[in-house]
């Protein structure tokens, strides 16, 4: 007394596929958008650093994670603390001065464009 139900398999033709995005962007415009966005991240690479950003670079430079973590919530409490933690092990790796510690932002917004 229980409800059957039979599986029917779709015959050939009625196969259910993935349909093709509708629009279609030449390479052109968007490589145009590209190094558009890069030179508009780039502009301000060579001034000296906000308040902000000396911020973010102290709390970044600290010799633990723990003490990473503390001096950006105290410091620095509107960005988050993955930011820091990120531009720390950033600015190990490349240094910290105020193009290396921009660098990060300017490589994550331009891989924000392109996935965009």
């Amino acid at each position: 007394m229980g409800l059957h139900i039979k599986a029917q398999a779709l015959p050939r033709d009625e196969v259910i596929r993935w349909s093709e995005p509708a629009v279609i962007v030449a390479p052109g415009p968007v490589i145009i958008l590209f190094f558009a966005a890069a030179v508009v991240y780039c502009f301000g690479l060579g001034r000296t650093l906000g308040a902000s950003e000396a911020y973010s670079a102290l709390a970044a430079s600290q010799p633990t994670i723990q003490m990473v973590a503390q001096n950006a919530m105290s410091l620095d409490p509107g960005k988050p603390v993955l930011y820091h933690l990120v531009l720390h092990y950033f600015s190990a790796c490349f240094g910290a001065g105020e193009a290396s510690l921009r660098a990060m932002s300017i490589i994550f917004g331009l891989i924000t464009v392109a996935l965009v």
